[in-house]
């Protein structure tokens, strides 16, 4: 399994994952360790995956308030209509946003 679905079974697990400079901190039931275990295994696959979607979060807290209003509606329409996770649904709202700010230049 890819670190994006690793990820996604984290969050079905209800497990929180962040990251803390280069720590990855993770929280939640130990019911799910067997996920958790896998994630340390993984552990710069997932690191990695989780800092390219922070490219949603710089994006949303430089945007002003219609930005972050279409970026959070691009979001949705990718998680919930293209059956995303929200993680991959805020990646590809990223990606769209920067491939457009691109054209109106």
């Amino acid at each position: 399994m890819d670190a994006v679905g690793l990820l996604n079974e984290a969050a079905a697990a209800g497990l929180r994952l962040r990251l803390d400079g280069d720590l990855l901190k993770v929280s939640g039931s130990k019911a799910a360790a067997g996920i958790v275990e896998r994630i340390r295994a993984a552990k710069a696959e997932v690191v990695a995956a989780l800092r390219s979607g922070s490219s949603f979060d710089q994006l949303h807290a430089g945007a002003d308030e219609q930005g972050r209003y279409a970026l959070d509606e691009r979001a949705a329409i990718y998680e919930y209509d293209g059956c995303l996770s929200r993680i991959e649904a805020e990646r590809q709202a990223a990606a769209e946003w920067e491939v457009s700010s691109e054209w109106t230049k």
